[in-house]
């Protein structure tokens, strides 16, 4: 898979600007920046049972 991305990615002549490193530090500085948001439960829980985590039944994440 890695070398047909690689042949991909020559053929349109694609070249990064940034390097892992600071893309990273960026994506997690934009994250910090637009802040956290209520979790949506948007279905109910289906199996519930005692394997169930109390966080998932009391919706306190």
């Amino acid at each position: 898979m890695h070398f047909v991305l690689q042949i991909k990615l020559e053929l349109l002549d694609y070249q990064t600007s940034t390097n892992i490193e600071t893309a990273i530090k960026e994506t997690a500085k934009y994250i910090k920046k637009k802040g956290d948001k209520d979790f949506d439960y948007n279905f109910d829980i289906e199996i519930d049972n005692s394997l169930t985590p109390k966080t998932w039944k009391d919706k306190i994440i």
